[in-house]
Formats: C-alpha cells, sequence, structure tokens
C-alpha cells in the first residue's frame, strides 16, 4: 500500500482493515497528494480520488524576536508549502520572506515587517494549518495602521491599532486639533497591538490628528492619508446610580454632552423604547425618572446631535405593590395584588410552614396576571404575615419599605 504521487508506502501497523469495505491508514511522512494505492494477492488499486496532504506544525522556535528574524518551523505535510503568514494589523496577514523548505517535517521563513503578536497560517495549494502558539513580535518599529471609531464624543474610547505601543509612556497620546493646531494629552490603556485612548474632556468639537510618541519617536494619523478623528457633540453615558429601582425613581446619569439632552429612553422590551421625564443639570450629569413600562434593559440619550444607546448595563427595573385586597382569609382566598411592573414577577410566597412543622413560604397559585395586577389564591399551610415576591433579579418583602411600596401583612383566618 502506498500513498501520494510520490508513492510512499504505508507501513505495517499504520493500516487496520476494518471490513471487506472499509480500511483506515495513517498517511506517511512525506507523502505527496495524490492516490492511495492498494495491492494484494489478486492485484493492485488505485483510487480515482485524490488524497490532500494539508500541512500542519507541531511547533516552532524561537516564539520570540523582532523583524528579520529567521524561524524554524517543524510538522509535517510541509513539503509544498507555498506561503508562512504572520498577523497583521486589523485581521490582516503578512508573508513571511526567504521562506526555505527544509523537508516534509520542517521550514525556515523570515519575520516581515508591519506584523504584531499572532498565531501563523501555513499554507499550501490543499488548505493553511493556522498555529495555536503566539508569535512575539519585539523591538517593532512604532507605527499606526489605524482607529476606530472615526468619531465620538468627549469621554469615549477611541482604539488606536498599530505596532510598537509597549513603550508608550503616559503623556505619549495626543489629540491636536487640525485647525488651531492645541495640543490635548489623552489618557490610554495598552492591550497588545492596540491603545484604547479616552478622549479628553477638555477637547471641543473639532477635527484632530491622533500622535504617538514612544522613545523619541512620534507617529500620527496623517500617515492613513486624511482621516482624522472628529470629536462630536452627540450624548454619551458612562454611567449612572442607582443600578435598580421602582417604575418612577429617580436616576442619575454619568455623562458627556447631556445638557442639550431632547430625549431620555428606557428599554421597553423587543423594540420598543419609553420615553422619560428628566432634567440636565449639567453637561455631564441628567436625573430622570424610569417611566411607566420600562423593563430591564439598555437607557438611550438624544440631542441634537444623534443618539447614544448605554447597554454596558442594564438598568434592573423592580416591581411596586400599591395595594393587596382582601387583607384577611383563609385558605383559597382570592387575592388581588394592585401595582407597577408586575408582569416581572415569578412566584408569590406566603409566611408559613410545611407539614412536619418547620418554617416556610408556600407557593400561592397565580390565576391571573399583568404588568398592574397579580390575581391569586392563599395555599395551603400558609400563615399570617408578609408576602414576598420574587422577580428575576431578586426578591423583596411586602413588609419592607423598599423596593415594595406596600407595608401591609395578610391575615389567614380559619
Amino acid at each position: 500500500m502506498s500513498v501520494g504521487t510520490n508513492n510512499v508506502p504505508v507501513t505495517v501497523g499504520n493500516y487496520n482493515v476494518v471490513s471487506d469495505t472499509l480500511m483506515e491508514i495513517t498517511v506517511p511522512l512525506g507523502a505527496l497528494s495524490g492516490p492511495v494505492t492498494i495491492t494484494t494477492t489478486s492485484g493492485t488499486a488505485v483510487s480515482t480520488e485524490l488524497l490532500k496532504i494539508l500541512p500542519r506544525t507541531t511547533g516552532f522556535s524561537p516564539a520570540t524576536g523582532p523583524v528579520g528574524t529567521t524561524v524554524t518551523f517543524t510538522g509535517t505535510g510541509l513539503t509544498n508549502v507555498t506561503s508562512v503568514q504572520f498577523t497583521g494589523p486589523l485581521g490582516t496577514r503578512a508573508n513571511g520572506t526567504n521562506l526555505v523548505l527544509l523537508s516534509d517535517t520542517s521550514l525556515t521563513v523570515n519575520v516581515p515587517g508591519g506584523v504584531i503578536d499572532g498565531n501563523v497560517r501555513i499554507n499550501n495549494a490543499n488548505g493553511s494549518w493556522t498555529t495555536t502558539g503566539i508569535f512575539d513580535v519585539t523591538n517593532a518599529p512604532l507605527g499606526i495602521s489605524d482607529f476606530s471609531p472615526k468619531s465620538g464624543p468627549v469621554g469615549s474610547t477611541v482604539t488606536i491599532f498599530g505596532v510598537g505601543f509597549s513603550d508608550v509612556q503616559p503623556g505619549g497620546v495626543i489629540l491636536r486639533n487640525t485647525v488651531t493646531s492645541t495640543d490635548y494629552s489623552a489618557t490610554f490603556r495598552f492591550f497588545s497591538n492596540q491603545l484604547r485612548v479616552t478622549v479628553p474632556t477638555s477637547a471641543p468639537a473639532g477635527t484632530y490628528q491622533l500622535r504617538v510618541t514612544a522613545g523619541g519617536v512620534t507617529v500620527t494619523s496623517a500617515t492613513l492619508g486624511t482621516t482624522v478623528f472628529t470629536v462630536n457633540q452627540v450624548p454619551l453615558v458612562t454611567g449612572f446610580t442607582p443600578a435598580s429601582g421602582a417604575i418612577g425613581a429617580r436616576i442619575t446619569l454619568i455623562g458627556s454632552n447631556l445638557r442639550n439632552a431632547t430625549k431620555v429612553e428606557f428599554f421597553g422590551g423587543g423594540t420598543t423604547w419609553i420615553n422619560a421625564s428628566f432634567t440636565a443639570s449639567s453637561s455631564t450629569a441628567l436625573s430622570t425618572f424610569v417611566p411607566i413600562g420600562a423593563k430591564t434593559g439598555g437607557i438611550r440619550v438624544t440631542n441634537g446631535f444623534g443618539t447614544f444607546t448605554f447597554l454596558d448595563q442594564e438598568f434592573v427595573v423592580v416591581p411596586t405593590i400599591t395595594s393587596i385586597a382582601p387583607l384577611t382569609g383563609p385558605v383559597g382566598t382570592t387575592v388581588t395584588i394592585t401595582g407597577r411592573s408586575l408582569d416581572l414577577v415569578r412566584s408569590v410566597r406566603f409566611q408559613g410552614t410545611t407539614s412536619a412543622g418547620s418554617t416556610e413560604r408556600p407557593r400561592a397559585t397565580i390565576v391571573s396576571q399583568s404588568a398592574t395586577q397579580i390575581v391569586l389564591t392563599v395555599p395551603a399551610r400558609a400563615l399570617d404575615g408578609s408576602l414576598r415576591l420574587w422577580y428575576p433579579t431578586g426578591s423583596a418583602l411586602t413588609s419592607a419599605t423598599t423596593p415594595l411600596d406596600s407595608t401591609q401583612l395578610f391575615d389567614v383566618t380559619p
């Protein structure tokens, strides 16, 4: 038995006859893409379909180095490798230079310029293999390849992509106004081949060139052509407090460009957004009130320049009770709870005991339920006391002052 156009034999122990119509083989080292040939005492058969050999690596060395480093890859199926590609910015690939195919199990290639830390892809005519290991590019020359988004309000984040960012120090990222040439220093966080830059609050609306300096070398977004970053006046929300509340609760939004807000909306489920009343006390703070119909989800703010939807954190809407009637009755009594956001409630439990006499909260049977009303029946083994309402983000007692308005207790009669 042999495999490929070069007829590499399959040795005993590397194939298994499963049945008269099925055989398993281990592809031998050095085999090239081609037919599989099987010979028995009765004759020889050659497959009409070709077996395609893909490259595969088991490792590479060294795993780190600057541009130009010669890297040796070991593996199988390397004889006909056509290219070795290193990771570039924004998902691109750059072909390694001076590719030398040493054998079916070994090749060398030099690290090309313009690459970043990442995996390596080995290609031949039949497909490719991507390493699980990461090649770490050291001493990469400073460079900007792109940034995103291309516009945003003060306080927002713009991500700069490129190489050589590991040596950028505080003060090394500047936004330069393209009209006044005024520089605005920006804070940033370094993540491998990215700088996540916070647009400084002192920067007025306008267009800016992004400038990055490290080791006395400065690179700018001007190298990308006419691309500039635009600081706009779209509202920005970076957080809010408190994180949860009932309908009508006062919520404070924190961000920028909030003074001229024209609309504040809370998530209403599906594609629905519910308008909320609000007061903007400054450009960085806004007070709003949870509107009727609001659901747990995002908050969005609109002004004359656009809309910003804050989804980093969900505002949690909790139910409110305004009345319970009747407040007394035996097991089986129908009780009506009225309030707001009661459609969020998943269960209602009474004070009670188990059949063995230990304390528990028996679950009431809910007959009907809407956003403003729950109709239920008093369960067996219920006792005098508070009701506990369970909803997706927690629970509360009717005897508590928050988040449920009602402080009424239910009196179970014989």
